[in-house]
């Protein structure tokens, strides 16, 4: 007599959704996501590897800026001859780095110094021809283990009498 209440019933079965369960859609989820990783791991490492060159580009012309300034310094004599001999380290001042008005000034701590190589004078000749490298360090200020040199060289004639 069941049968009889719900006549339809066997045509309702082949209409009737079946449910899925959250456990299922979170296994299939994590089927899918665990196929991917494999495929995406090559492009982040990737997108990393641009951003840290991007980075080390910006030093580099952070670095060129910095000889630059030093180059119109040492032409208009703003620094002492004494301090191209000292093979000592010696700081950007903060105000020569605010005056380059780049973002990288506030990240790093400056440092120059001075390695120089002396031509002998030529016989009648006054002066000496010194060629000077410029090594930068710039030093992170959040990371204080890494730093980074750029050295940059150029040459200088300088009077003979003057040199001790």
């Amino acid at each position: 007599m069941r049968w009889f209440r719900r006549p339809f019933r066997i045509l309702q079965g082949a209409r009737e959704k079946r449910c899925v369960l959250l456990l299922e859609v979170l296994l299939a989820l994590f089927i899918v996501v665990t196929a991917l990783i494999p495929l995406l791991r090559p492009h982040v490492y990737l997108v990393k590897q641009e951003k840290e060159q991007v980075r080390m580009m910006q030093r580099l012309g952070f670095g060129a800026m910095l000889w630059v300034h030093m180059l119109e310094k040492l032409y208009r004599n703003e620094i002492e001859w004494e301090l191209l001999f000292d093979r000592g380290e010696h700081q950007v001042a903060q105000g020569d780095l605010e005056n380059l008005d780049m973002r990288l000034a506030r990240d790093y701590d400056v440092f120059w110094r001075f390695q120089t190589r002396e031509k002998p004078a030529r016989s009648g000749v006054e002066a000496r021809v010194i060629l000077l490298k410029c090594i930068y360090r710039l030093q992170s200020r959040y990371l204080p283990q890494q730093s980074w040199e750029f050295e940059y060289v150029t040459a200088a004639e300088h009077p003979s009498s003057e040199v001790s």
